[in-house]
């Protein structure tokens, strides 16, 4: 009998023979356990070109169709000259690291199994210079000396052996992928009968640079008050300049002639100076995606009316000097709103505020000696951070009273606001970190709010007596060499029970200056207590909260008068004190009712100590026959006093058991006086 053979059985049997042979074929067969297949291994990267300091995420597949466990290793293969990169893990599925120099980074992935069949994939990381530009010109058209005087296009590669310029009003434009190489000393000037119209594209840019790659080498591309609206540079890299004495980028003006220029998208290195300089009086118009690094000083020069234009993605980082933006000493006279920047603001000299000024979250501001922020009468502040990116203000040198600090000097704006800002190292103006100067006739007004005021010369805060503080919440005022803040007596009110007031060098004190009290106001229990450096006088209806303490100076004291009250209930176990400065029988006059006939008169579980200066007692009520003043005290303690615990003119109305309900210890003359 025949065999039969089943065709379309023999071809299954033939596919799956090939199938296996061709599965075993994708890998290298482990000698001692044939039929081993290799991980599959590949590292996913989109992205293999970045500039230099970015930080390179890598992620990696790793599959075994044996079901294996693996063991996975990245590691560097090479990296440029000069590189200390090191990978974040190595035996994980995903690692990173940041390229510190310009070059290659080849990284390989392996993955092993158990019998170490190894699977491995590599990558090449290229890392470039940040706004770098290749020059590609194999031949330069030389130009000498010359000034344009009428509309000109440059397209190509050209080498200056002499300084060119722009007159007649006629307009330099330079074309995209055009590069303008300068000999030493040379340099592109646009005077005020000239423009220039610089315009690359992202992947086509224009590139100013100089035949020797030094610092300094020429002179750089000058706008000397150009106040054309033509003038522009875009996507442009200009280095190795500075030889002027200013930047690579200069833009002369004054107050009776200007220049005007938008840049945008341009990259500004290797200065022997600054990357820009912007004089005073400047229009900028426009100022965007700006790297200024690697210059011998700081990123840039401007004065306070171009800072607005600056953006917050600017980079303005990796200098050589000192990674700044340095503000010449001018006036905002322009409604301006200044960004939060990728380096902090080097103030050179005071600011004077003269119109709205609003600062954004994280902006940082760093002033040299005997300089600060002024805000006048026609100006306001706005500083508004956050929690995570608060807005500083210090000095160059962390040492007390380096700066002067910011001042509001007669500024009566409701758009006066400070939230999430920290003040440190002022107090150089002789008074505070924070100053408001105000007068019976000229106010200043603030609202502030979670607000840090550290190292002061002086004292944190110093508020003039008619300032108008609408807001005082979550203030930290501490390691200030004198005491907290000084305020007069209207403003106490303003300040809440949960700001910060203690660590001081001095004393733990905010500072209470002789003043009346012409308001109705309720003073919180605060973290310090109350210095008070001269007597005050109350006017209006006070409300002291318990546990509040009052320190006072020798010979000062409170008074109520007629048209005032006080109203101060502590409690047993938070008592309201009032004492002397020293511990010394009649040190301070003491608390005294002039002829206050008010019903709100009312003291309980308060403490009056060390008083009597005034000749009569730790609490005196003056009254007569036509004039009485009206008290009751509970439960409260009079001692160590001169004179008597408690003096009462014989007209005052009082409760009447005002000398069994009360403590009395140590007073000279006795508990109660009267006449």
């Amino acid at each position: 009998m025949k065999n039969i053979i089943n065709i379309s059985s023999l071809r299954v049997v033939l596919a799956t023979t090939a199938l296996s042979l061709m599965i075993i074929g994708c890998g290298t067969e482990d000698p001692e356990n044939e039929g081993n297949h290799l991980p599959t291994v590949h590292i996913l990267q989109s992205n293999k070109t970045v500039d230099v300091g970015t930080t390179i995420n890598l992620t990696a597949t790793a599959i075994d169709v044996d079901g294996d466990t693996l063991k996975n290793k990245w590691s560097f293969i090479s990296k440029p000259t000069g590189s200390s990169a090191t990978l974040t893990t190595d035996t994980k599925n995903s690692t990173s690291f940041t390229a510190d120099k310009a070059g290659e980074y080849v990284i390989k992935f392996s993955s092993k199994d158990i019998v170490d069949g190894e699977g491995k994939d590599t990558i090449t990381i290229t890392a470039k210079e940040l706004g770098a530009i290749s020059n590609t010109c194999t031949g330069y058209t030389e130009i000498a000396g010359k000034t344009y005087t009428t509309d000109t296009t440059l397209d190509g590669c050209f080498k200056i052996t002499s300084s060119i310029s722009v007159s007649n009003h006629a307009l330099l434009t330079i074309k995209p992928g055009s590069v303008l190489l300068f000999e030493n000393s040379t340099g592109i000037t646009i005077p005020s009968t000239g423009a220039l119209k610089a315009v690359g594209t992202a992947s086509n840019p224009i590139l100013f640079t100089s035949v020797q790659k030094t610092a300094g080498y020429w002179n750089g591309v000058r706008f000397s008050y150009s106040n054309d609206i033509r003038n522009e540079v875009a996507y442009a890299n200009i280095e190795y300049a500075g030889d002027n004495g200013y930047a690579n980028l200069t833009v002369d003006s004054n107050s009776g002639s200007t220049s005007r220029l938008k840049i945008n998208n341009v990259t500004l290195q290797h200065s022997s100076t600054h990357g820009f300089w912007f004089d005073d009086y400047s229009i900028i118009s426009d100022f965007k995606n700006v790297t200024s690094t690697k210059n011998k000083l700081t990123a840039g020069v401007l004065y306070a009316n171009a800072l607005k234009s600056l953006d917050g993605t600017s980079k303005f980082t990796g200098n050589l000097g000192d990674d700044y933006v340095t503000l010449k000493g001018s006036s905002v006279t322009e409604d301006a709103t200044w960004n939060k920047l990728t380096a902090p603001v080097y103030v050179e000299d005071s600011i004077y505020v003269n119109k709205e000024l609003t600062i954004k979250a994280g902006s940082q501001f760093v002033f040299e000696s005997e300089e600060g922020l002024t805000v006048n009468s026609k100006g306001s502040l706005t500083a508004i951070g956050t929690k995570s990116s608060p807005i500083l203000f210090t000095g160059v040198q962390p040492t007390a009273g380096y700066w002067d600090g910011l001042r509001f000097s007669y500024s009566n704006n409701s758009k006066n606001k400070l939230d999430y800002v920290t003040i440190k190292y002022g107090g150089g103006n002789g008074y505070g970190n924070l100053t408001l100067d105000s007068n019976s006739g000229s106010y200043s007004r603030i609202s502030i709010s979670n607000l840090t005021l550290e190292d002061s010369l002086k004292h944190g805060f110093w508020f003039d007596d008619y300032s108008i503080i609408s807001n005082f919440k979550n203030v930290v005022s501490t390691k200030n060499t004198l005491t907290a803040g000084v305020l007069y007596a209207n403003a106490l009110k303003s300040l809440d029970g949960t700001s910060t007031f203690t660590g001081n060098l001095g004393d733990d004190y905010v500072t209470l200056k002789g003043s009346s009290v012409t308001e109705d106001a309720t003073w919180n229990k605060l973290t310090a207590p109350v210095y008070v450096e001269d007597s005050i006088y109350v006017n209006k209806e006070l409300t002291i909260k318990a546990g509040s303490h009052f320190i006072f100076e020798s010979e000062e004291g409170l008074t109520i008068n007629s048209k005032g009250s006080l109203t101060a209930i502590g409690t047993k176990s938070d008592l309201i004190l009032f004492t002397g400065v020293q511990p010394t029988a009649g040190y301070w006059s003491g608390l005294r009712f002039s002829y206050s006939n008010n019903e709100k008169n009312k003291l309980d579980y308060i403490s009056v100590e060390y008083g009597g200066g005034n000749g009569y007692g730790n609490l005196t009520a003056d009254s007569n026959s036509g004039s009485q003043s009206r008290l009751t005290v509970t439960n409260s303690t009079f001692k160590n006093g001169s004179e008597y615990g408690i003096w009462l003119d014989r007209y005052t109305i009082n409760n009447s058991d005002i000398g069994s309900v009360n403590t009395f210890t140590n007073n000279a003359k006795g508990n109660i006086g009267s006449n």
